[in-house]
């Protein structure tokens, strides 16, 4: 019974979403509660597939996001776009990923909050599997069956099949070593 009221709710919110107007996607997708997507009026929405998401995914958008399909995003997934966003099929992204296709600008005479944005676009091949806690910045590119591991910082384009990481590697010791 509840996995029924739970697929009830899913659709409804995703008709939700579908009736803001162009958000074109697959009715079988399912999103999970707490999800939120905000459009400008000129943004759009394409999903070519199925998307599930676990719940609290979080999109915005004033640009142009495409999916094609099958594509799995786990709790807290942030995405906030201004320009484009492509995501390629059967990828899945861990949770609290972030990806933001757009950046503000920084000047010495001028503030923070006003100052604009530098927009490059995202794009995320084929079977692309993000790590939990990935920041996914403007103008990369990530090549199709590559894996972005956890917590990494994606500021530079990750060619096809590549295992990608970034941060402090830590030393290794072997067991028993003094």
């Amino acid at each position: 019974m509840f996995s029924l009221f739970s697929n009830l709710i899913s659709f409804f919110r995703f008709i939700g979403w579908y009736l803001l107007g162009g958000v074109r996607a697959n009715l079988s997708s399912r999103i999970g509660p707490y999800s939120i997507l905000r459009k400008a009026r000129h943004g759009a929405f394409i999903c070519s597939g199925r998307i599930t998401a676990r719940d609290s995914l979080r999109v915005y958008i004033e640009g142009k996001i495409s999916i094609d399909g099958n594509v799995f995003f786990n709790s807290n997934v942030s995405i906030n776009c201004l320009d484009n966003i492509s995501i390629g099929s059967d990828c899945l992204f861990g949770e609290q990923v972030k990806i933001y296709d757009h950046d503000h600008r920084y000047g010495m005479s001028v503030s923070v909050s006003t100052s604009g944005f530098t927009l490059a676009p995202v794009k995320i091949g084929n079977n692309v599997w993000v790590g939990s806690n990935v920041v996914i910045l403007k103008g990369v590119t990530i090549g199709d069956n590559s894996v972005i591991a956890a917590g990494s910082v994606v500021n530079r384009d990750v060619p096809s099949n590549t295992l990608f990481y970034s941060g402090v590697r830590p030393k290794l010791k072997s067991v028993g070593a003094e």
